[in-house]
């Protein structure tokens, strides 16, 4: 799915900034929109040397090659190292990866920050998710953010804004990230050949990525279970808990409490 093409709108606001960049914005709005996707691609459209009329990278020049290896010298991602290996970017070891972005990896960006840029071009750090950095790392990163270098553009995503510090927040231009139009969206997931794609829509809460990701999940079975045994009417609620609670333990965790409560 064209995650550009989803939300044309946010794409024209955020290149509506390019000539007056501030120096830390905050995309936030709903999980599984492609939100990081986004801010990614806005990211290597900012570093490009060649951008497209839209403001797309061109994919072409030497700092888009750069761009593509994953290792731009203008170029930061902060994320926890779970969700690297998630997405097979991160080096897996014996110890458990963090679930958290950590004050040692806010430190790591003394050096990047204290250095010209290559080229004389934009300096970008993409924090994702914002939420997953506990106070003491938001506080590390706030200097930064109060004094920021020349050049310099932080993009925090966030699917929970207000799980963010105060000055953390109060330091960045907000940029919401709203639904995508259902139609725009249903088309996207079955031009991606996914079946019924307003019924995992709809389970989704409207957000096109996680409805994607639902639908390759394999937890279609399950979620009509939890319909079947929580939609009948007539049943008090301490029935219900005890069908929910009985339905949970057959999943043997598979499926996040947090997302059963969504659903």
């Amino acid at each position: 799915m064209n995650v550009i093409e989803l939300n044309i709108s946010v794409w024209n606001q955020l290149q509506a900034r390019r000539q007056r960049l501030p120096h830390a914005l905050l995309l936030s709005g709903q999980r599984g929109i492609g939100k990081f996707a986004l801010a990614r691609a806005f990211a290597a459209g900012l570093l490009c040397e060649s951008p497209q009329n839209d403001g797309q990278a061109c994919g072409r020049c030497l700092a888009c090659g750069w761009q593509a290896q994953g290792n731009h010298p203008d170029y930061r991602l902060l994320q926890p190292e779970a969700l690297a290996e998630a997405e097979g970017e991160g080096e897996e070891g014996k110890k458990k990866a963090s679930q958290q972005i950590t004050i040692d990896q806010v430190r790591g960006l003394d050096d990047f920050l204290a250095v010209g840029t290559h080229r004389s071009g934009l300096r970008v750090v993409v924090v994702h998710p914002a939420e997953a950095m506990n106070r003491n790392t938001a506080n590390a990163l706030l200097k930064s953010l109060e004094e920021p270098s020349p050049g310099t553009l932080f993009l925090f995503v966030s699917n929970e804004p207000l799980r963010l510090l105060p000055t953390i927040r109060s330091r960045c231009q907000v940029q919401p990230v709203p639904l995508p139009e259902a139609a725009r969206s249903a088309a996207a997931l079955r031009s991606a050949e996914v079946d019924r794609p307003e019924h995992w829509l709809a389970l989704a809460g409207g957000a096109p990525f996680l409805a994607a990701e639902l639908a390759a999940s394999g937890q279609g079975d399950w979620v009509e279970q939890l319909v079947s045994r929580l939609g009948t009417g007539g049943k008090d609620a301490l029935g219900s808990a005890a069908d929910l609670d009985k339905l949970l333990r057959e999943g043997k965790g598979r499926i996040p409490l947090k997302q059963v409560v969504e659903w």
